[in-house]
């Protein structure tokens, strides 16, 4: 599924022209509803869910997540706390 839907086909094109399974069709929307519900930054997440359920291009979607602006995953006082180097 993901190479077709990386070619550009829509996800109910997809769904309707093959009998597998489309693994993590439900989990993309299930963990894009969790991220929102818990105000928590997930752009990989947010983009796959843009592409599979969004029908957004999923070049456009790579070049914009991989083009963010650098920072820290976790706060700095977080990352202390666990015995990190400042």
């Amino acid at each position: 599924m993901g190479l077709r839907i990386g070619k550009g086909e829509k996800l109910e094109d997809i769904l309707a022209s093959t009998k597998a399974v489309a693994e993590g069709v439900a989990t993309s929307k299930s963990a894009y509803a969790l991220a929102q519900k818990l105000g928590v930054d997930a752009p990989i997440i947010e983009g796959i869910y843009r592409v599979v359920h969004g029908g957004e291009s999923a070049e456009k979607v790579t070049l914009e997540v991989m083009s963010r602006e650098l920072k820290p995953e976790i706060p700095a006082e977080v990352h202390a706390a666990a015995g990190g180097a400042e």
